[in-house]
């Protein structure tokens, strides 16, 4: 048959288990709290990188694509030919 087992006894085990439970509540916090830590500085990264790109987007709006510039560099250059062709005459 079972252990006789005092209140007192039966009140420390309980209290044991308790403080276990409390112990583990514990690690979970402090996990969770560095999941926020790491999810702060991701969303600062991400913030970061939004402004980067803004930045790239109103330098980019300023510059001509390479086939625009190329472009006017051959109409330059048939210009330059037209021009040279009339002096000549």
């Amino acid at each position: 048959m079972a252990d006789n087992i005092t209140i007192d006894k039966l009140a420390g085990i309980i209290k044991g288990e308790f403080d276990n439970v409390g112990r583990r509540f514990d690690k979970v916090n402090n996990r969770f709290n560095k999941i926020d830590a790491d999810i702060k500085e991701v969303k600062a990264d991400i913030k970061g990188l939004h402004e980067d790109h803004e930045n790239l987007e109103l330098k980019m709006s300023n510059v001509a694509y390479r086939f625009e510039v190329d472009d006017l560099k051959n109409q330059l250059n048939l210009l330059r030919q037209r021009v040279d062709g009339l002096e000549k005459k």
